[in-house]
Parts: C-alpha cells; sequence; structure tokens
C-alpha cells in the first residue's frame, strides 16, 4: 500500500545538528522511501498524504492555509499534522503559535502528539477530541545511537555526565547547569563528578551573551556518529529541560547505554525517562546526582531495554497512514 504513494513533508531536512524535529524528518524519509514512497517538500499536485510538521508561515514548506487551498483541487488527500512543540516550552514571548496548532488540526484527517504531556496541555488549550488523534514518541536511529563501545562506570573515578542541547533556550536547563558548575567549585566534588556540556551555550533571551562555564567541559554541536562517540565517552546522561514537547537528546544518550538523570518538570520527556534513571525537583538536583552514584549499577542493567527507537517509532506512523487509506 505505502508502495507508490507521494508523501509531501513540510519541511526541508538539513546536514548537521539540528535537533530532533530535523532527525525525525529524516528518519521519516528513509524509513518511507526503503518502503516504495516518493517524498517531496512542498505542495505537489498528486500527492496523496500532507504531513504538516509547523503552521508557522515561514517555519516550513507550507503552512495549514496552504494546505485548505491545496485541498480545494485535491479533496483526497490525506493530511496528518505532528504536534511537536507549545509555546510553555519557550522562555521568551513568541507569539500565539499555541492557537496556530489548534487551527492546523481542524484541517487534518489526523494529528500526532509526540508525547502524552503534551496531547493533554493541547486538550486543554481546547483540541477537539473528536479529530482521529494519537500519541507517537520520538525515536532515535540505533545504527548510530547504540551502546557499542560504552564502558559503565566504576567505583574509584569521577563519574562523567554528559548533556547536548542543539537550542541555546534557557529553558532547557540553563539554571540546573550554571548550579551545577558551581557545585563542582568544590575540589571534592570534582573527585566524585565531571561534567560535559555539548552543543549551543544558554542564552537568558536570543540577544543576550551566552553562558560561560568554569568547570565544565564544554565541546560546539556534534551531530551523528561523531555525537554518539562523545556521548558513549561519559556514563550518566542528564537533561534538565523542562516542559520539554518530547525531547530527542535524552533518546539519544540513553540509546547509548547511559543511565538517565531527569527533571520532573520535563513535560513529555519524564514518559520516556521513567524507569531508567533518577528523576529531581528544582530543589533536590544535587541529591539527585549522589543517588545515581548509589543506583547506578542498577539501571545500567535496565538500559538494554529502552526502546525508544526510529523503526519503533515509524511503524507507528506506518500503522496510521495505513488505517487513513
Amino acid at each position: 500500500m505505502l508502495d507508490g504513494i507521494k508523501i509531501a513533508l513540510g519541511y526541508e531536512i538539513r546536514e548537521g545538528p539540528w535537533g530532533g524535529g530535523n532527525q525525525f524528518l529524516a528518519s521519516f524519509k528513509d524509513y518511507f522511501e526503503k518502503k516504495g514512497s516518493r517524498i517531496v517538500h512542498h505542495l505537489e499536485e498528486g500527492s496523496d498524504l500532507i504531513i504538516l510538521i509547523n503552521p508557522l508561515r515561514g517555519s516550513g514548506t507550507f503552512n495549514h492555509k496552504d494546505i485548505i487551498r491545496f485541498k480545494r483541487r485535491n479533496p483526497k488527500t490525506k493530511v496528518i499534522t505532528r504536534v511537536n512543540d507549545c509555546n510553555k516550552s519557550k522562555l521568551n514571548d513568541v507569539g500565539d503559535r499555541d492557537t496556530l496548532r489548534l487551527e492546523a488540526c481542524k484541517v487534518s484527517d489526523a494529528v500526532v502528539f509526540i508525547s502524552e504531556w503534551l496531547r493533554d496541555y493541547y486538550i486543554e488549550k481546547g483540541f477537539n477530541r473528536g479529530i482521529r488523534h494519537t500519541v507517537i514518541r520520538n525515536g532515535v536511529d540505533k545504527e548510530v545511537f547504540n551502546a557499542e563501545g560504552y564502558t559503565p562506570w566504576e567505583p574509584g573515578i569521577p563519574m562523567k555526565i554528559v548533556t547536548h542541547h542543539w537550542s541555546y533556550n534557557w529553558n532547557k536547563g540553563a539554571d540546573i547547569y550554571i548550579w551545577f558548575d558551581k557545585l563542582l567549585e568544590d575540589p571534592w566534588m570534582k573527585e566524585q563528578f565531571e561534567f560535559t556540556y555539548i552543543g549551543r551555550l544558554p542564552r537568558i533571551t536570543p540577544k543576550s551573551s551566552e553562558v560561560k562555564f568554569k568547570n565544565i567541559r564544554y565541546i560546539p554541536p556534534l551531530s551523528g556518529m561523531a555525537l554518539a562517540d562523545e556521548l558513549k565517552e561519559h556514563h550518566v546522561y542528564l537533561t534538565a529541560s523542562r516542559w520539554e514537547p518530547g525531547g530527542m537528546h535524552q533518546l539519544e544518550g540513553a540509546c547509548c547505554g547511559l543511565p538517565l538523570i531527569f527533571n520532573r518538570e520535563g513535560g513529555g520527556i519524564v514518559e520516556s525517562c521513567r524507569g531508567f534513571g533518577v528523576e529531581f525537583t528544582e530543589e533536590n538536583f544535587p541529591i539527585s546526582l549522589f543517588k545515581m552514584l548509589e543506583q547506578y549499577r542498577d539501571f545500567v542493567l535496565k538500559m538494554n531495554n529502552f526502546s525508544s527507537t526510529a523503526d519503533v517509532m515509524n511503524k507507528k506512523y506506518e500503522e496510521l497512514i495505513l488505517g487513513l487509506f
């Protein structure tokens, strides 16, 4: 059934470290092209299915208003809107983008939310539950992000903790990372832990200066095998993000074999992290570090069961698409 269908993805795929949304696009395209589908990135005549990624004008190759006009000429074309963001995850005023996404959902045959937390967020915002909808969480490429070469931590050496973020958004957990940086001023703490930050450094506003760490190792943005190899040089993955719609970074760390330390206010991130690491609050973050020291051996064994992979994700999209047709 998928062989020969034409799917319009509303975004161009970019090379390099461009965040979780871009990784979804690349994974989706690769999977469905192997199934015989034809992937295009504009609203071309003859498209059987449209996947809307972002309704904001200028953020993709088309938005929901373009789809409405296209559907007048092509009423049989099916539409799926993938909802992967929300205003709450942004520190700064970005306009009422939530309303735009709700408008986009109204022109869709099906809506995909990337976490239960995000689905419930939009239901509270007024999402029409009568529209066909489902939750399909993100997944990462296991050919790249896997535990081959990962060396577990052994007592007697500092536990190496790592995080990575493509965005400079302050809500990615900047305050917690700054706190960790200050904790590492203590020589005794340095004997217990090391911390590496990979990616773009956080800013309070897009125009403000980047945070400068004193005791944290910093590495500029990485992607693909280079990122996976660097993650596996560490023992534990830390994500301090708040109200993240779904997240990809914590999945990459976990698939590389690293147990997780994660923020209770992490939004959709919490769904993928629970059972695979230590949860913390804004008040007890230092305690979570020592809990990981105590419980690491138990968690590292559980990481073999972590299953948020691209294959699992894309098979669920395949089931949804087949159901539409």
